[in-house]
């Protein structure tokens, strides 16, 4: 939401919920993706809406951005820091941390310092724990594009996960089939 915009995120909520009844689209066959900015608004809508969610490397805290002559042209009519708006949003969400998650490194150093400001209890942020020295990138900040870039086996991965777990079950004790 922004000040000439107070109604934004109710109306993307609305937005959502005319696709799923349009298209006859089951609550939780629903997934949000986004990625650096993009994934802020997965985020946000994900716990509003209590979607399964991936996010990649959101930007929680634009500053970075703010700094380098706002070339996102949001100048100040969204937050700089998003992380207590996440935290407060997800605290009073009924959204399960098993379908928040987040996909950082750690030395993105755009992204992953203020990723790390989330509520654990509420996020499940998964570090992709490689070595990244090896490619020399020219900053550390490429981190960041490198991140989005080359981990989309993964990415796909993860969202075949979180669509897949809602249709299994874990067997606990013995059963019968129904067909012998």
């Amino acid at each position: 939401n922004t000040e000439n915009y107070p109604d934004y995120e109710s109306e993307i909520q609305e937005l959502i919920l005319d696709i799923r009844d349009r298209y006859s689209v089951k609550h939780e066959n629903v997934l949000l993706w986004g990625e650096s900015r993009g994934a802020i608004g997965a985020l946000i809508h994900g716990i509003l809406g209590s979607y399964k969610t991936l996010s990649i490397d959101p930007i929680v805290n634009r500053q970075f951005f703010s700094d380098e002559d706002d070339y996102h042209f949001q100048f100040n009519l969204v937050p700089v820091d998003f992380a207590q708006k996440l935290n407060n949003y997800a605290q009073k969400s009924r959204t399960f941390i098993k379908d928040i998650v987040i996909l950082t490194h750690h030395d993105s150093v755009i992204a992953f310092p203020y990723i790390n400001q989330l509520d654990k209890r509420y996020f499940k942020i998964l570090d992709l724990n490689y070595d990244l020295s090896v490619l020399k990138l020219t900053s550390p900040k490429a981190i960041h594009g490198f991140l989005i870039a080359k981990s989309v086996p993964i990415q796909l991965a993860i969202i075949n996960q979180l669509l897949l777990l809602s249709s299994l079950n874990e067997v606990s004790v013995h059963q019968e089939s129904d067909y012998y």
